[in-house]
């Protein structure tokens, strides 16, 4: 049997070609070589005033994919950290208005909608819903309510599972009123804790993870 030191498969990371076999003897082989998009610590301007991770493609082999994407995904947090006082994000709903910053980019989550959450602050309320397109849907949530509305944050594509999980975990603090459905929510500490807390993370699913969400 033949025995391969580590360093040849770490050697991967930099793109470089591993001689362990030239062809996978099998599908799914763990040995085989793969070339997988990586997020890198910079940062581009994306839809909604938002920003997107820039990245780069990696060779390596399947066995070493998830080990250096946890690493550098740990360099995109570390990165987001300390662009995060340098960095705001236009209100959509509000001309002239800005946000808490927030990353478009969710590698764990894969619902075909963005989670929001939208402060009536006047009767300190926030909406939990989803939406497919955040500009028309908050347009017309302001025109049904008639008052000023903010978006604090966006879990993308959180879906309808993530919305529900949210409702599930906060249900507490539900505002059981005639005319509101069940997406409005009483603006607790916690919930302002939770939001403040959730704007921080580069990987909004890390976060709904460290509280048990999902």
């Amino acid at each position: 049997m033949k025995w391969h030191l580590p360093q040849k498969l770490v050697a991967s990371y930099q793109g470089k070609e591993i001689g362990l076999r030239s062809v996978p003897e099998t599908v799914g082989d763990k040995l085989e070589i793969r070339h997988t998009w990586m997020p890198t610590g910079q940062f581009a301007p994306s839809r909604h005033g938002s920003y997107i991770p820039l990245g780069t493609h990696v060779a390596c082999t399947a066995l070493m994919q998830p080990f250096l994407q946890k690493q550098q995904e740990k360099c995109l947090e570390q990165a987001w950290q300390a662009a995060l006082p340098l960095l705001m994000s236009p209100d959509i709903s509000n001309n002239n208005e800005f946000t808490a910053p927030w990353l478009d980019y969710e590698p764990y989550l894969n619902g075909e909608t963005d989670v929001y959450f939208l402060l009536e602050e006047p009767k300190q309320r926030v909406k939990i819903g989803i939406s497919g397109n955040l500009r028309q849907r908050v347009d017309t949530l302001k025109q049904q309510h008639n008052t000023s509305l903010s978006l604090i944050s966006i879990i993308p594509a959180g879906g309808i599972e993530t919305e529900s999980a949210l409702h599930l975990f906060f249900k507490k603090y539900r505002l059981d009123q005639k005319g509101l459905g069940r997406e409005w929510f009483s603006y607790t500490d916690e919930l302002c804790e939770f939001i403040n807390t959730l704007n921080t993370y580069a990987i909004r699913s890390h976060c709904l993870r460290a509280y048990g969400i999902i």
